[in-house]
Order: C-alpha cells, then sequence, then structure tokens
C-alpha cells in the first residue's frame, strides 16, 4: 500500500483499482498468517521520516497519543490499517476505484459497475456476469465456508471478535477520523470513505 503510488508513477498506463476490507478482518487475517511478512506497528512507519513528511503530518496527533501508551497487537494491527489507508489514498489519485471486499463477496458483478466508472477502466473488456460468477465460487476472497454452494458472508469475523476487541478497534479507527467507514454489520459506507479522500486528496506529481 505504502508503495502504490510510486508504482502506478513507473506504469502510467496500467488500470489501477483498490481492493479494501475492513480493519478487523484484515488484523484477523494477519493473525492467522503470521508467517508471511506484515508490519505489525505504526512504529514502522514513524521511523521512516519521508513517508510521515509526506503523508502523516496532519496525523501525527493521532500517532503521538496512539503511541503514548502500551497497545495490544490487535490494536497496533488496526492502526497500521489506517496509516497504510492514509498512505494509499493520497498516493493515487481520489478517483481511483474502490472494490470493497464485502460487496463483492455479496454480489461479485458489482466489480463491473465500479469500474466502468473509472476513466482508466472503462475500454476494458468485461466479461459475463455468469463468468464472474463461476469464478468467484472457486476464488477464496468470497467468504465462504469449506462448502462452496454456501452463500458468502463476509462479516464472518464478526464471530471470532469479542465485543471489548470491537470497541477498541472503533476507539483506534476513531484517533485517525475513520470510525464511521464501516457500519455496525461491517459493511462499508462508500459515500463516507469518498468524501474523505475527497476531502484529505494531495496534488499528484
Amino acid at each position: 500500500s505504502a508503495a502504490a503510488g510510486a508504482i502506478c508513477s513507473l506504469f502510467p498506463d496500467v488500470a489501477v483499482a483498490v481492493v479494501m476490507r475492513h480493519p478487523a478482518a484484515v488484523a484477523l487475517s494477519k493473525q492467522s498468517h503470521r508467517h508471511w511478512h506484515w508490519q505489525w506497528s505504526v512504529a514502522e512507519f514513524q521511523q521512516n521520516p519521508q513517508l510521515v513528511d509526506d503523508h502523516l503530518t496532519l496525523w501525527s496527533p493521532a500517532l503521538a497519543e496512539f503511541s503514548s501508551k502500551p497497545r495490544s497487537e490487535w490494536e497496533e494491527l488496526i492502526a497500521v490499517w489506517c496509516v497504510l489507508h492514509i498512505v494509499l489514498f493520497q498516493s493515487l489519485p481520489k478517483d481511483t476505484p474502490i472494490l470493497h471486499y464485502e460487496r463483492l463477496s455479496l454480489d461479485p458483478t458489482s466489480m463491473e459497475g465500479v469500474l466502468k466508472h473509472s476513466p482508466g477502466w472503462r475500454d476494458w473488456a468485461f466479461p459475463s456476469h455468469d463468468q464472474i460468477q463461476a469464478a468467484a465460487t472457486t476464488m477464496s476472497f468470497v467468504s465462504k465456508a469449506s462448502d462452496a454452494s454456501q452463500q458468502a458472508n463476509p462479516t464472518r469475523w464478526k464471530g471470532q471478535v469479542s465485543a471489548q476487541l470491537e470497541k477498541e478497534a472503533r476507539a483506534v479507527l476513531g484517533l485517525f477520523g475513520m470510525d464511521d467507514w464501516y457500519d455496525d454489520d461491517g459493511l462499508p459506507n462508500r459515500g463516507v470513505i469518498q468524501r474523505w479522500r475527497e476531502a484529505h486528496a494531495q496534488p499528484l506529481t
């Protein structure tokens, strides 16, 4: 995420889209795959002066408050998600399309409608709805259980997270002004997220 803007600058003719998922689900996934390479602490970002100067100056008070007391691994992972999305959204044009994991899981064909509204994707030849649906049944992002015939449930993670952990996650999101990005059911508030992007967009050089 932190390198998305630089990569896009190197390949300006490549159509780009962001796939976004609820921070609690992402945190749980990271904890389940510890052998993969993740950022586990916001301190890793704070130790990069260039990154802070370019993207995080406005959030220095939030980072300072977050770091002012010991934090659990869970809180750190939620904060890492916040910082990565700040950097990501400031590095990309504000009209870069977002594909919300939760919405795609419930309706994989919605991808086409989102992408076709983006200039970079308008000339693409999209597969048919039947082809998209067929592909989605074989892919892990649909959040199905082992039985592929079951209906997708993109907020299954809520059954693994206590009320206290949800409260802690929302408190961390609140530090960064993101506590209204998702509703109580774990579904994205797309308009809220887009307004945040527009309000914090940086000039692209």
